[in-house]
């Protein structure tokens, strides 16, 4: 049988705002961030993307990490802190995250470095007003059975 390997590489990412952040946001910051744009999105990567690759997808999918003067990868650590990834001298890759970070299925949080990231919720035009709509039934229903 003939093995190939993935041509991409899915992870969850969180993009957090402020840049002292050290622990892992409450539910009402995380519905927060949504709002601005930021929080949770499901990334999907080329498999071989270099640093350069990684940067722009992150800031093509958060543009608002882009004003924040560069940025860290952290994941959840013991309880709600959050341990920073080192990145390699070539910087955060791919390979890097999938092979030698060994982030498994855990979050990859985004932390700004310089500066926070604004929180002013996304534009009300109808599509983003759908969206939000849309996030707060989840929201409400999630609520429901917990």
């Amino acid at each position: 049988m003939f093995f190939k390997p993935r041509e991409t590489w899915t992870r969850e990412f969180l993009c957090l705002s402020y840049s002292q952040q050290e622990v892992v946001p409450s539910k009402e910051m995380k519905w927060k961030l949504q709002a601005a744009g930021l929080g949770k999105k499901k990334i999907c990567f080329p498999s071989k993307a270099n640093a350069t690759e990684l940067k722009h997808k992150l800031e093509e999918v958060y543009p608002k990490l882009a004003s924040g003067g560069g940025f860290e990868i952290l994941r959840r650590g013991m309880s709600n802190e959050l341990v920073l990834i080192d990145p390699p001298p070539s910087g955060f890759s791919v390979p890097f995250l999938r092979d030698i970070a060994s982030l498994g299925q855990a979050i990859a949080f985004l932390r700004p470095i310089q500066c926070n990231l604004d929180m002013t919720p996304r534009s009300s035009n109808t599509d983003n007003s759908l969206e939000v709509s849309i996030v707060q039934d989840v929201i409400r229903f999630y609520n429901m059975y917990i």
